[in-house]
């Protein structure tokens, strides 16, 4: 089986922010990018008490750092992901996007080849570490860094995809699909 592909941006963007939102290392990254504004206040207020501020100082400190804490911790998923938007774009600027645009993936019997216009990558159906089926498309994750995104416009239809499935199922341990 081969598929052509075509990733946008807002492709790679939605695999990103699938990453963050569900891997070990996403989820770690935001909690401590959630926790650090309020630890840096928390901090100051600790050191306004050290000082010996005036208790009305301190008291308007720590009301304010709660009220820009909980706005941090509200939007600092949004904050994050727009990050994110910004390097690509950035990449896309000095014309080195972090992505091949497209390519072909070839299904075999041994693995995978996946071919882009700068490299050709094959590999074990044994290092794919992980098989994640979004609304999106599917992404198959050979490490923390390296994944292979099949958007759903790669499909011809949805039984395309589920025969993907049903094979890359036959070839790969179960408890390694995430849907």
């Amino acid at each position: 089986m081969d598929f052509q592909f075509y990733i946008t941006e807002e492709d790679y963007l939605a695999f990103n922010q699938y990453s963050l939102l569900n891997s070990t290392a996403g989820k770690r990254s935001l909690l401590i990018y959630r926790l650090c504004l309020p630890a840096i206040f928390l901090l100051l207020v600790l050191f306004s008490i050290m000082m010996d501020e005036d208790l009305w100082f301190i008291f308007v400190q720590i009301i304010l750092s709660i009220i820009f804490s909980f706005l941090f911790i509200l939007f600092s998923k949004r904050i994050l992901l727009n990050s994110v938007k910004g390097t690509v774009k950035n990449y896309k600027k000095d014309g080195k996007l972090p992505y091949p645009e497209t390519g072909k993936v070839i299904f075999g019997e041994e693995g995978i080849t996946e071919i882009t216009t700068d490299m050709e990558n094959r590999k074990n159906y044994s290092q794919i570490e992980k098989v994640c089926v979004t609304s999106k498309g599917l992404y198959l994750f050979f490490n923390c860094s390296e994944a292979c995104i099949l958007t759903d416009s790669c499909f011809s239809s949805q039984e395309e995809k589920e025969q993907l499935l049903s094979f890359l199922h036959n070839k790969i341990d179960p408890s390694r699909f995430f849907y």
